[in-house]
């Protein structure tokens, strides 16, 4: 089974990050020496921020109370002051219409507040909505400084366009300890057709090789020119608890590369085969054939999960593998000299495998809400059956084949359910008696279908879903007195009938209501 997945704090290669690697060509500068934004790299926004987001509570301007270049640096002043109909003022400035690249590396240099509602962002968006409105056309997120969301982050958007898009943010251990408002740091992404990383002082945090486009094969949609934005957003509410206006962002300059027409490696990983069950103790030979119309292929890397198990630089490309009982992602990914790279992985197999577990290493408490997306940790068809391979979603778990996306509501959401698909979740009856079930779905059909097993008998019956003329207008679906046994149980969730997303589902004491 071919599976969607997110590499987290791995070490692509056996030597150090260079600060620029080869195969990248400086398409352009700015230090900010001067007394003003260079007209001919920049433009200036001037809008107010709910055209863009209904959180977005600040209007851009273009005044120098709220962007200004001196002493060296662009900042950015976030100000709160009743401006046209907004509370409060802030900048946003971009080089669309004057700098673009497709490939390439760009780093920025910055300080920048880190509270509830402010957002720092630095992001490549597309030139033109090639496969459709956003996120279809895609976008990529150099750093994100969100403090709700674990403050220094980065990410993709793509997928379809509106509710059939998605966001994959990259959340990394090693930013837990910056500081971004107290000291400078320098973000970088290095994006090419099919692998996109990203750096924060010149470590790396967070690769992304799996993403989709409803319009075109991969690399879609980020095969396109992209212009860099930078930007400070006020969100609503948060921006209402803040008392030390105004805000600042500093940046001391950003580098923009241009790749140098190097085209990434072909790799496909031929052993083991997809959903190949091995033996306990059984040795595994990992082989792959990989080739570099270039020329300058360094060799390929075998991993399991995030863990590197070897670099091979001669073919035939293979290393013996020696795992324990469990299931593994393997992956062979062919590396070039400078650093482009492309990623082929299945799933395997050994021994006892990986009986479910409850997702949080905890049975979920009934009474109690379980988020639709938290379902057991295991492999297909012992945790979760879905009709395709892979997380369409492109949201939350990438190491699964269930569509997850990110929810209107917030938080996440199952998506586009059909017949036959389910879930399953552990979960720990604290009382025997009598409960309300609430299902929170949304269907822009009129024959969904589903119900809910616990230990293999159906609690619910059929419950239809009411068609909410959307995939995210969600509402309550809602079975009372269903009588619940003490103890631990499996749940599952079953559809009958297409299509419907699923946000959550509550259980309460009959009566609490």
């Amino acid at each position: 089974m071919r599976t969607t997945r997110l590499l987290i704090l791995v070490t692509l290669l056996a030597v150090a990050v260079p600060a620029v690697r080869a195969g990248y060509e400086l398409l352009g500068a700015d230090e900010f020496d001067g007394v003003s934004l260079e007209a001919a790299n920049w433009t200036r926004d001037t809008y107010h921020g709910v055209v863009r987001s209904a959180r977005d509570a600040g209007f851009y301007t273009g005044r120098p109370e709220n962007v200004r270049v001196s002493d060296g640096y662009l900042t950015i002043v976030a100000r709160k002051e009743a401006y046209d109909l907004a509370a409060y003022t802030t900048a946003r400035v971009h080089t669309y219409g004057k700098r673009a690249l497709t490939y390439g590396r760009v780093s920025v240099r910055m300080k920048a507040p880190a509270v509830p509602g402010l957002r720092p962002q630095v992001s490549l968006l597309p030139v033109e909505l090639t496969y459709g409105s956003w996120p279809a056309s895609g976008g990529i997120d150099i750093v994100n400084i969100n403090i709700a969301g674990g403050v220094v982050t980065s990410g993709l958007h793509f997928g379809g366009s509106g509710p059939r898009g998605t966001h994959v943010e990259n959340r990394s251990p090693k930013t837990a300890g910056i500081k971004p408002d107290e000291d400078f740091h320098v973000y970088t992404v290095e994006w090419q057709p099919y692998e996109i990383r990203w750096y924060v002082d010149d470590e790396l945090t967070a690769v992304q090789d799996r993403w989709w486009s409803s319009a075109a094969p991969n690399p879609a949609p980020f095969d396109r020119p992209f212009y860099v934005a930078i930007g400070l957003a006020v969100e609503a509410p948060d921006a209402g608890q803040l008392d030390n206006w105004p805000y600042s962002m500093e940046v001391d300059w950003i580098r923009v590369y241009q790749a140098q027409g190097n085209r990434a490696p072909e790799v496909e990983l031929i052993s083991p085969a997809p959903g190949a069950n091995m033996s306990a103790g059984q040795s595994v030979t990992l082989r792959a054939d990989a080739s570099d119309v270039d020329d300058n292929l360094v060799g390929v890397e075998f991993y399991s999960g995030d863990q590197r198990l070897a670099l091979d630089r001669d073919e035939p490309f293979s290393f013996e593998w020696s795992p324990a009982d469990g299931c593994y992602d393997v992956i062979a990914r062919a590396v070039d000299e400078d650093g482009f790279g492309r990623s082929d992985n299945t799933e395997i197999i050994v021994g006892k495998g990986c009986p479910p577990t409850p997702f949080h290493g905890r049975p979920a408490a009934i009474p109690g809400r379980i988020e639709a997306e938290d379902f057991d940790k295991s492999r297909k068809n012992d945790a979760y059956f879905d009709t395709d391979a892979s997380n369409n979603g492109g949201a939350y778990r990438l190491d699964c084949g269930v569509d997850i996306q990110p929810c209107s509501a917030g938080g996440f959401n199952l998506g586009w359910m059909i017949a036959g698909e389910w879930t399953r979740y552990t979960v720990a009856v604290t009382e025997a008696g009598k409960y309300d079930v609430r299902c929170r779905v949304a269907s822009p059909n009129d024959t969904a279908r589903i119900h809910l097993e616990l230990d293999g008998t159906n609690i619910t019956g059929p419950l239809p879903i009411p068609n909410t003329g959307d995939w995210q207008n969600f509402t309550d679906v809602v079975v009372r007195g269903v009588s619940l046994a003490k103890g631990e149980q499996v749940l599952r969730m079953v559809v009958e009938s297409e299509g419907l997303n699923l946000d959550y589902v509550e259980f309460t004491r009959s009566g609490d209501n």
